[in-house]
């Protein structure tokens, strides 16, 4: 699989095309960083996250916000095997972090990386 990796200009990264995991990882980053109903061809892509960020914090919504990663991830990204376990949402300090475990059907390759879903002002 190849995906367009969007280059990091102050890093000097420039490499445009992913491939393989990276590619993974590009297209799940992308996911989860665009709201629904951002895409004007696609108003199902993305994941709600602002819509959770000012809810009462319990395990109810962890478990809402873990089964939205799970049926987004499945449906946009059909060439990984994920189970709905395998993601893990914890608090670390002032970030919420979601470890994503998953399989890549091209290779049978298990990966697992971690995603900073929020990180609260003034902390890098």
């Amino acid at each position: 699989m190849n995906t367009i990796g969007f280059p990091k200009i102050f890093n000097g990264n420039s490499t445009i095309i992913k491939s393989g995991q990276e590619a993974t990882k590009q297209s799940i980053r992308l996911l989860v960083s665009c709201e629904s109903g951002e895409f004007f061809g696609d108003p199902d892509f993305g994941v709600r996250l602002k819509r959770y960020f000012f809810e009462q914090n319990n395990n109810i919504l962890k478990d809402i916000l873990i089964d939205e990663l799970y049926t987004k991830i499945v449906a946009y990204c059909p060439h990984i095997y994920l189970e709905r376990k395998n993601i893990v949402v914890f608090a670390s300090g002032s970030k919420l972090v979601a470890n994503i475990t998953y399989r890549d059907q091209e290779t049978f390759i298990t990966d697992m990386f971690s995603l900073v879903l929020f990180r609260t002002e003034g902390n890098q």
